[in-house]
């Protein structure tokens, strides 16, 4: 039985957000609560792309900070983790699993294990998202 206050933050590449806005409505629509504020970030074009532009080291850090405390407000990470995007991409969502196992959360990866975080034994793996939804119903 699912606790209807648990909190999930949902990491993944840039791209692959408007997959994961479909993610976050099912998990909303199940009575979780998402914290991934990037998801509301239009998709435009990747905040990294602002590197060397005037101002954009203050946005990038106020971005950053951003999904720091997304991530804390979270019980549970979770991380879409195609096999194609694990020779690929930016790794912030690579960064985003490593804090959050610093602070003790449940972190679950869907797809394939990318980095050597992944075989922690802390780390759950799934195959895709009923596997995902099926055992976040089961978290405590």
């Amino acid at each position: 039985m699912m606790i209807e206050s648990m909190s999930v933050y949902l990491s993944g590449q840039f791209e692959d957000g408007p997959a994961l806005l479909h993610v976050r409505d099912d998990l909303l629509r199940a009575g979780y609560r998402v914290t991934s504020r990037w998801l509301n970030s239009g998709f435009a074009t990747p905040a990294t792309s602002l590197a060397g532009q005037p101002g954009a080291a203050g946005k990038l850090a106020a971005i950053a900070h951003q999904d720091i405390e997304d991530i804390m407000a979270a019980d549970v990470l979770v991380v879409f983790n195609p096999p194609e995007a694990c020779a690929i991409g930016r790794g912030g969502r690579h960064v985003e699993t490593g804090y959050a196992l610093a602070l003790g959360k449940k972190v679950i990866v869907v797809g394939a294990r990318g980095n050597v975080f992944h075989w922690m034994p802390e780390v759950t793996v799934v195959s895709g998202w009923d596997d995902l939804l099926e055992l976040l119903g089961r978290c405590p």
